[in-house]
């Protein structure tokens, strides 16, 4: 009998040694990845602790991830740093946060509070942002390769959220009534808190209030089922009077809903300025009631036309945005397609042997009617186009017809022969150009004044470079010539708006955006302050001659987002790895509102918009105690299968399987001998006991 009990008590050692080195060997994976979360929970990581096979670090601007292995060379995986959520963009002059506190927003009970003045723009700027605020909100970002590493210490912790404090109140307060139309002094500056009393923005004007809401459409954002913000407090204003956006809708048309969310994506980066290049060389889409002939023949089908019903619509979007809308028709060349029209405005070139048949691409200075005919068609463009600045283009106005036309060289010969300009041994005919530039500008100044307004032109720096007496308020848009032309432009007196680094059709396969954003309209040279008050700000630009209308928005952002940025921060504000991260983030809440907008810094994702979102994290209704070692890991056990999502988890789980499966053929191998040394032992001895004999005389009988 006692051979027998040994026998079974060897076997049981045996398959426990097996068991509990089994159980060990997978339950270490599971340790690990507690320990891990421990830390993030306790936020007690230190620097030095690194996942032993990679070193993982972003490589300066060009957000490639660098990867050192054990063995063989370093190699680079290209991809988008890792998203904010509820940052601003672009970033305010003075932020002041707290992350470690935050607020809940009770979004059924939430109100937003008018406490002074009011009017249509703030009431619809209202409408708007009661639903983009909790509708769109942003929400953590999932980053797969922090799957590689150790769980770096956090400040979203469970208890943090668990103790927010409640708010349900935005009060706005705007001080002076509302002007109907934004223009280039408008006061865009606001004051944002974010306290316990609630969220309260004040703004000296309506346009501050509506720039303040949009920060805070910005700010907050979905933890689980609620609605967050941070403690903080902002002071904003932009650098810039003049943030803005051409589009060329005569190379390729644009519908009225295209130009619709070009101006959404303007106000969410608190643009203000929609430069239309309405008509060109190839298309005059504008419908004049005027002269309908110069849609009716011009326009490239009788449906791709702009009616004063569309047009007043398209201004009337901007204008609850806080966007001004500054019409540019480009003369006098450009304008190839007006003579599809009225051919008789048109230049007629001439050869030795008399006129060439057909009309050329410039309008003709010379003949009186040209001039009756333009001020008919600004006054009726001014009464659509609100803004008082017209831009009259003037850029890249081919000579030779006008050279060869008796007209234009007899209006030559007429000119004030006190003022010259270089042809580089040419005829003058550049001051027919001055004189044509010069009527057109004092044109648009008196239908201003008939209408009881300050009108004036802004013009591409040609006429500029080209030495033409221009009047001295007229607006200089610098579109190539750097920082150099900017200050030869002021050091004449006249305003700047600088495009010259910022086209956003030029697309190349590298990062760019690291270009764009670091471009800044003033140097550092002394006298910086002086120049400053002259450059009104900036424009992005987006021609259209190879970007059709499907992809407008696709080129125009989040590319444009980085010069809104440029144009409204400090010009200090100039970290690049910072800037990704909120860059990221403004694709991506662009995309949830709507916006087809491209990527920005190389491979990434943004999550998808489902209007319920599953909580990520299981919070706790109690604090946890650390000296509960069992309880701990169990609550962190239930944060992982929240955290981690189903695809990940099951990928780990197969890991962790594998691992097993390999360490306990290992503690098998381990263990063999001595399994087998008992077994022989057992069996020997229960051999020359008398039980053997025993048990073949039970069965034989």
């Amino acid at each position: 009998m006692k051979q027998v009990v040994l026998w079974f008590v060897c076997l049981m050692v045996t398959a426990i040694i097996a068991k509990e080195s089994s159980n060990h060997m997978v339950m270490k994976p599971a340790r690990r990845i507690l320990t891990s979360n421990r830390r993030k929970l306790t936020e007690k990581l230190s620097k030095s602790e690194h996942n032993p096979y990679v070193d993982v670090s972003w490589d300066k601007d060009l957000f490639k991830l660098h990867f050192q292995g054990t063995q063989g060379a370093r190699f680079r995986i290209g991809r988008s740093p890792k998203a904010t959520f509820g940052e601003p963009w672009p970033l305010p002059q003075k932020y002041t946060v707290k992350r470690d506190i935050v607020y809940n927003i009770d979004n059924v009970n939430f109100k937003i509070i008018k406490t002074q003045n009011t009017c249509d723009i703030l009431e619809k700027a209202i409408q708007r942002y009661e639903d983009i605020i909790f509708t769109f909100a942003m929400e953590e970002i999932h980053e797969n390769f922090e799957n590689l590493l150790p769980k770096t210490g956090s400040h979203r912790t469970s208890e943090m959220y668990l103790n927010a404090k409640g708010i349900r109140t935005l009060k706005i307060a705007v001080k002076n009534p509302c002007n109907k139309y934004p223009n280039e002094n408008s006061k865009e500056g606001y004051v944002l808190d974010v306290n316990e009393s609630g969220i309260n923005l004040s703004a000296t004007e309506v346009w501050g209030a509506v720039r303040g809401l949009e920060t805070v459409s910005q700010l907050v954002y979905k933890y689980g089922e609620k609605f967050y913000i941070r403690q903080l407090s902002i002071e904003d204003f932009p650098r810039f009077r003049y943030r803005g956006l051409m589009v060329d809708t005569a190379r390729h048309f644009w519908t009225k809903e295209l130009l619709q969310s070009m101006l959404d994506a303007m106000a969410m980066n608190k643009m203000n300025a929609l430069h239309w290049h309405i008509v060109d060389d190839q298309s005059f889409p504008y419908q004049s009631e005027a002269f309908p002939e110069l849609s009716e023949k011009g326009a490239y089908h009788p449906s791709m036309v702009y009616t004063p019903t569309i047009i007043a619509d398209i201004v009337e979007y901007a204008r609850i945005r806080g966007i001004r809308v500054i019409p540019e028709f480009d003369i006098p060349g450009h304008t190839f397609s007006w003579g599809l029209g009225k051919p008789e405005l048109m230049a007629q070139c001439y050869s030795d042997t008399g006129p060439i048949p057909g009309h050329y691409i410039n309008l003709d200075p010379s003949q009186n009617k040209t001039y009756v005919f333009l001020e008919t068609l600004f006054k009726e463009i001014t009464g659509l186009f609100q803004d008082p600045v017209i831009h009259t283009g003037g850029d890249e106005v081919p000579m030779d017809c006008w050279r060869s036309n008796p007209g234009i060289q007899q209006l030559v010969r007429k000119l004030d022969n006190s003022w010259k300009t270089q042809e580089l041994g040419k005829p003058l005919t550049a001051k027919a150009w001055n004189y044509f530039v010069n009527r057109v500008a004092r044109m648009v100044k008196k239908i201003g004044e008939e209408r009881g307004t300050n009108k004036r032109v802004m013009m591409w720096n040609e006429v500029f470079r080209n030495g033409l007496k221009i009047p001295s308020d007229s607006i200089i848009q610098v579109w190539f010539g750097n920082s150099k032309e900017v200050e030869k432009v002021i050091e004449s007196g006249y305003n700047v708006i600088y495009s010259e680094c910022w086209y956003l059709d030029k697309v190349q396969e590298t990062l760019n955006w690291p270009d764009h954003y670091l471009c800044d309209p003033n140097t550092r040279k002394p006298g910086f302050e002086k120049r400053e008050a002259m450059i009104l700000g900036g424009e992005a630009c987006l021609w259209t001659e190879n970007i059709a209308s499907e992809s407008a928005m696709f080129y125009a952002w989040p590319r444009a987002s980085v010069v809104a940025e440029r144009l409204w921060s400090h010009r200090d504000v100039r970290d690049i790895n910072e800037a990704a991260t909120r860059l990221q983030e403004q694709r991506c809440r662009m995309k949830r509102r709507g916006l087809q907008v491209g990527m920005i810094n190389g491979p990434d994702y943004c999550p998808p918009y489902t209007e319920t979102m599953k909580p990520k994290v299981k919070v706790v209704d109690k604090v946890i105690n650390k000296s509960d070692e069992n309880t701990q890991i169990k609550m962190l056990m239930d944060q992982i299968k929240e955290v981690i999502p189903i695809s990940v988890m099951e990928n780990r789980k197969r890991k962790v399987r594998l691992k097993s499966q390999q360490e306990t053929v290992f503690t098998v191998m381990l263990f063999l001998p001595f399994l087998m040394f008992t077994l022989l032992y057992c069996f020997l001895k229960i051999r020359r006991s008398k039980i053997l004999g025993r048990i073949k005389h039970f069965i034989k009988r």
